[in-house]
Formats: structure tokens, sequence, C-alpha cells
């Protein structure tokens, strides 16, 4: 039996990765036999794309928890999907405990829903990971092409306009399709971000990469969960020093690639928990009081 499906949490705007995010979400509630419904429609079942907003109680993060209390206390079913989650107040466990299905993207937010929260969830890569794409020519062949960073000071991504970072071809992922950000990573021989969703793209193109960390955990989890040391960076004086002098880890980024084309959807939206059934599959009844497994 089909469900009324109502998505939350599309971010599609921000840049190529979480466009891919959402249209992996939207195909694979279809492909499940649901209908996706408008806001204010009637709905059976809520699934919030918590992405990387579900961190340090942040305003994203209780909008995102208000409409999941909404749901829950409408008689309705919800599921926190593809999601970030650190250091966050307790003020939503009871929302935690009465979802059918939790899914992190990556370890350290599965150990921290664990440790604070004493919620049990799943863990799966990026849905990103799973959108299709064309067979199509690499990108112009560059030795580094970089993209944005975060910037702790300005408290947002910024481009590089001086230094040796700033001398790099640029990829605007704001600006670019998913498709063509990995093609034109294919084309470089490596890669600095400070993207999330870079790492995934670099990863997707094949291609080793720099990382500088961001405002959370989600690169160094993703890192964590493949067992690979991958360098992760938070000093950008740091990460151009290892850029220029090279001596990359390939086993490492390779070993990283195989284990991520290792995962499958079902993991990240496993179609039990999310089916007519609902609880019966992996998930828990809701107002059970029970952790997800």
């Amino acid at each position: 039996m089909s469900l009324r499906v109502r998505l939350i949490g599309d971010h599609s705007s921000l840049h190529g990765g979480s466009w891919a995010v959402w249209q992996v979400l939207c195909d694979r509630m279809r492909a499940l036999g649901h209908e996706i419904v408008p806001e204010g429609a009637a709905y059976d079942l809520m699934v919030c794309n918590g992405e990387g907003s579900m961190h340090h109680g942040r305003r994203p993060f209780r909008l995102k928890m208000e409409a999941l209390r909404g749901a829950l206390e409408a008689g309705r079913r919800a599921a926190l999907v593809n999601t970030l989650w650190q250091d966050n107040p307790p003020d939503y466990d009871d929302v935690l405990r009465g979802l059918d299905l939790i899914v992190t993207r990556e370890v350290r937010s599965r150990a921290d829903l664990r440790d604070r929260h004493g919620i049990e969830a799943r863990c799966a890569i990026d849905l990103s990971w799973f959108q299709p794409l064309p067979d199509a020519p690499p990108g112009p062949a560059v030795p580094v092409l970089a993209t944005d960073f975060f910037s702790r000071e300005f408290a947002t991504f910024v481009r590089p306009t001086g230094g040796p970072l700033g001398t790099l071809p640029h990829l605007d992922m704001g600006a670019t399709g998913w498709a063509e950000t990995v093609r034109r990573m294919q084309g470089a021989a490596l890669v600095v971000t400070g993207r999330h969703h870079g790492v995934y793209a670099a990863c997707r193109a094949g291609v080793p990469f720099l990382a500088l960390d961001g405002n959370s955990h989600k690169i160094a989890g993703l890192f964590e969960g493949s067992g690979q040391a991958i360098p992760l960076f938070d000093d950008p004086a740091r990460l151009v020093r290892r850029m220029r002098r090279g001596d990359l880890p390939a086993a490492r980024y390779e070993a990283l690639f195989r284990w991520m084309d290792g995962h499958d959807l079902e993991a990240a939206l496993p179609a039990g928990p999310l089916s007519a059934g609902g609880a019966g599959a992996g998930g828990v009844a809701p107002g059970s009081g029970h952790a997800i497994r």
C-alpha cells in the first residue's frame, strides 16, 4: 500500500550535492510506490532530510525538529534521514524516540545520538552518492582544482581571493550542477575543498583530495567510518604545505573509494521502516520509547 509522504529539508538551491540528495530522496519515495504531497496536503509519513543543518542547536535544527514533533503530535509517522547530528540539546529526545527511522550520514553523528541522547540510529553514506551520472568525458586537465572553504570568522563558506589557494582554478559548487561538478573534478589531479559534498564529488570522480574541516564533524566522521586515515586539516596553511609537498596516500584514497562504492541505497533509505507497515521492519512503533536499531 502506498503512503502519502511529506518531504522536508530541500536544500537543492545550495549546490549540486544538495540537489543530488533531494533527487535521490524523491526518486526513492516514488520507487517505493509512495505519493509525494505538497505542504498543506494530508499525509501519512513525514520524511526529513537532515543533511548538514542538524548541529549545535541551531535554528535550522529546531525548525526541522519542530516539524517532526508536529507530525507525531498529529498522529502521523515520521523519519529523519541523511542527517548530521552534533552537540544538539536534549529538547527533542521525545521526538527522536517517536520516529520510525533515523539514519545518520557518518559514525560520529551516530555516536553522538547514542552517547548524548540514548538513541541507536542506522548509519549510511550521504544520499548524493546514489545519484546516477551520465557518461561524459572528464573536464579540463588541471593539476589542482579548488572549491570554497568554511570560514569560522564569517560563519559561512568563502572563496579565497589571495594567497596560494586564491591562485588555483576554482569550481563554484553553488553554480555548478552535480554531474558537471564530478566531471570537472575528473579532470583534476588533486581537489582541495572545504565542502562535505566536495569530498563526495571527488570520491565519485575517483580523484585524491585534501579537505579543510568545517563547522561540524561530518567530514571527519566519514573518514573515521571508512577506517582510512585520510588527511583532514583544521588550518589552511597546513593544507597548503601538504598540497605543495604532495606525497598523498594513494592506497588509502583507493580504499576509501571502494568502501563508499560498497554501500547501497537500501541501507540509507530502507524500504521496511518507510513502508506502509512501517515500524515492524527496522523501526519502532511511534511513541514506544525504544531506540531505533
